[in-house]
């Protein structure tokens, strides 16, 4: 053998070494950032759609508003949309479905399919509704909606780095029953033209009530010319049977285990309640929670109708499915690439060394995910002079990761949104930050991400997400777009360039005082707009700036108050302005009153002293209200009937709370200085001389005029 063959071995043998220990270091990361996903199964809903259709808006509403915090990837109806077997009877049935599941094809919502059932298909008027209202016309645009053949279709999503194969197969009544054979041949098709691709099956009747394993004839028909010569297929999701929960774990040809599950909650499941309509299903659905950490499906049994008992937790109804992601449904199909940081000293994103000795390219790409963890034992920089381009950022650990340099991070993914997540620590971008996709931003407890530098929205979503904080200190935000602050706090002296709405956040202007510039509405109808005023100079307290609309319909306004009396501008608004708080909060530690009822027309807030006899509004009972006391007695002007201030209502006189202004509040006055004042006191006499002046004055006052209070 020739040296030069000898050399050509050695070469590719050690060119096999490197790609298998990059294959076992990617594999090793990228099961780091497998974030668990939620597939949700709706079973039959004709009771819904014929008796009861808020119990089904219900369930669309719960899903559309958990989809971000579930992260919930894919809807499956398993049947029966419809109770009445034929049409025109079934309109308003279909009509009903129709407008609640297409609630699910808003943009950014999940993908979804149904299963006809066998009242979607007992008569040929109701197999024409069920195409008219839920045929393949409907989802043009829809990258996940792959096609349809009769009345069976099939969906393809991506979740936690793979891309899942859905089928939805009919169950018809007219002859021949059952699943027909042209929908086998056509399913056989759609996977064999999808390799790689784990398969869920969903359709209506498959597995019977009979005490121990067993199939429908349906079943039996699907799993014999379908289920058990395909091994991609781990799961067939189904419910038809009233009242029957149950799972059979079968073996296919190649030895593997099918999860047969059926799920269909009523007619004697316990702890049925009768004050929610027929008291048995109520809006309950099955939640399986695919976690590839855990190496676990969860499955749960909840409903968002059922208030008094919304999650079912017998054994029956929850419980977990283990399952070997990697060795039952094969690699993943999506081309993702996940690095972690190895550099314990920080340095250069661009060089791929310090992301691993075995990678030869650093991440820069819509599939890329970076994980900022455990490499470094201080705070340190990464920086990045050039753009660079990735689907998803954690970061976890103690210790501060600050992403710095000339060039720009861009968060963009190639399907479904991108995503930062901090685990644990502080940290922050320093770097231009770009939106190219909607981006989810989860911060946990206790920990924090800053941004510095500029965070163009690019037209995008971000959803803040976690009960931790993100800072806003930017100098410059643009591109439009909206952010939605669902959880934990965002605050900042920066500049939002698009819409800001509190959906449950709690929204704090200002790094202590300051201002937050919101270049777009501001909405708020929960959560906590929290404010710090200390001091009645600008930059002493905070400011919310919205150059668009704002409208506050609910949620608290939370001020740490700890200054003078006053009127404050904390609302900086160039549009219209409504504001209707649920309540007005006082957090910090001094006595005051907070009048809300200028925010609207002017964007001030009033603070008002809350003590009794604290005539000139400085906090304290002191010998100086005295005097002012002894003025207000002899002239009335300006002061109703308590001894208010009109204008404002700041200070309050009626010391002795009689509902009088009177000379008897002199005396309460003198017992309220004595027990409280610091500073010398005038003595009684001095008092007493003063309250007969004010006596005496308003004897002679009395002789001009009749006095009003």
């Amino acid at each position: 053998m020739s040296a030069k063959h000898n050399l050509s071995n050695l070469v590719t043998f050690f060119a096999t070494v490197v790609f298998s220990v990059a294959q076992a270091f990617t594999a090793q990361a990228a099961e780091e950032f497998t974030i668990p996903f939620t597939f949700v199964g709706i079973p039959d809903t004709q009771i819904d759609t014929l008796l009861y259709p808020q119990r089904l808006q219900s369930v669309i509403t719960w899903i559309l508003d958990n989809q971000t915090n579930e992260n919930i990837a894919f809807v499956a109806q398993h049947g029966d949309l419809v109770d009445t077997t034929s049409w025109p009877a079934s309109e308003s049935e279909w009509i009903v479905a129709r407008d609640q599941f297409f609630r699910l094809n808003v943009d950014g919502g999940p993908a979804w399919g149904t299963a006809a059932g066998n009242h979607d298909t007992f008569t040929a008027s109701n197999q024409a509704r069920y195409d008219f209202y839920f045929g393949p016309q409907h989802f043009t645009g829809k990258s996940w909606y792959g096609g349809a053949f009769g009345l069976s279709s099939y969906q393809i999503f991506e979740a936690s780095g793979r891309e899942y194969l859905v089928l939805d197969l009919e169950d018809q009544v007219i002859p021949p029953s059952g699943i027909p054979p042209s929908v086998f041949t056509w399913a056989q098709d759609v996977i064999d033209a999808n390799p790689g691709k784990p398969i869920i099956v969903n359709t209506h009747d498959y597995l019977t009530n009979n005490p121990g394993p067993g199939r429908s004839a349906v079943g039996e028909a699907l799993w014999n010319n379908l289920v058990k010569s395909n091994p991609r297929i781990f799961m067939v999701l189904s419910a038809h049977l009233s009242g029957n929960i149950r799972m059979d774990v079968s073996s296919n040809d190649a030895g593997q285990e099918v999860y047969e599950i059926m799920a269909l909650y009523d007619g004697g499941l316990p702890v049925m309640d009768p004050t929610l309509l027929d008291g048995g299903r109520n809006g309950r659905m099955r939640l399986y929670d695919f976690d590839e950490v855990h190496s676990v499906i969860r499955v749960t049994s909840f409903s968002p109708f059922h208030t008094t008992q919304p999650y079912l937790t017998d054994a029956a109804n929850q419980f977990d499915i283990p399952m070997n992601f990697n060795e039952r449904l094969g690699p993943s199909t999506v081309s993702a690439f996940a690095f972690t940081w190895s550099d314990g000293n920080g340095g250069d994103w661009a060089a791929p060394s310090n992301w691993g000795s075995v990678v030869t390219s650093a991440p820069h790409g819509n599939n890329n995910a970076v994980l900022f963890g455990p490499a470094i034992t201080a705070p340190r920089t990464v920086f990045t002079d050039t753009a660079v381009t990735v689907r998803h950022i954690q970061f976890d650990n103690a210790d501060t990761f600050a992403i710095i340099g000339t060039g720009s991070v861009n968060l963009a993914a190639d399907a479904g949104n991108a995503s930062i997540d901090v685990v644990q620590g502080n940290h922050q971008f320093q770097a231009i930050v770009n939106l190219n996709s909607n981006t989810d931003v989860n911060v946990a407890a206790g920990s924090s991400l800053t941004f510095i530098n500029a965070l163009n929205l690019g037209g995008n979503t971000l959803t803040k997400t976690g009960a931790g904080e993100m800072f806003i200190n930017n100098l410059l935000n643009t591109g439009g777009g909206s952010v939605l602050a669902s959880a934990g706090v965002l605050a900042g002296g920066g500049t939002i360039g698009g819409d800001l709405a509190n959906i449950g956040a709690t929204v704090a202007p200002g790094n202590s005082a300051g201002t937050l510039t919101v270049i777009g509405d501001y909405t708020q109808a929960i959560g906590s707009l929290a404010v710090e005023i200390n001091g009645s100079a600008e930059g002493e307290f905070d400011v919310l700036k919205v150059t668009g609309n704002l409208n506050i319909s609910g949620g608290t306004l939370d001020v740490a108050f700890a200054a003078m009396p006053g009127k404050f501008k904390i609302l900086d608004v160039s549009g219209t302005s409504s504001v209707a708080f649920a309540s007005l909060n006082n957090t910090g530690g001094l006595d005051v009153r907070l009048d809300g009822s200028l925010l609207a027309s002017s964007g001030e807030l009033t603070v008002l002293s809350a003590l009794l006899g604290d005539m000139d509004g400085d906090l304290a009972i002191t010998a100086a209200d005295a005097s002012l006391l002894a003025q207000a007695l002899v002239d009335r002007a300006g002061y109703d009937a308590n001894g208010f201030f009109i204008v404002g209502a700041e200070f309050n006189g009626d010391v002795d709370g009689s509902s009088t202004f009177d000379l008897d509040d002199m005396a309460a006055f003198n017992t309220l200085l004595s027990a409280t004042s610091t500073v010398p006191e005038p003595g009684s006499a001095s008092l007493l001389i003063l309250a007969f002046s004010a006596l005496s004055l308003l004897g002679n006052r009395s002789k001009k005029r009749e006095l009003t209070v």
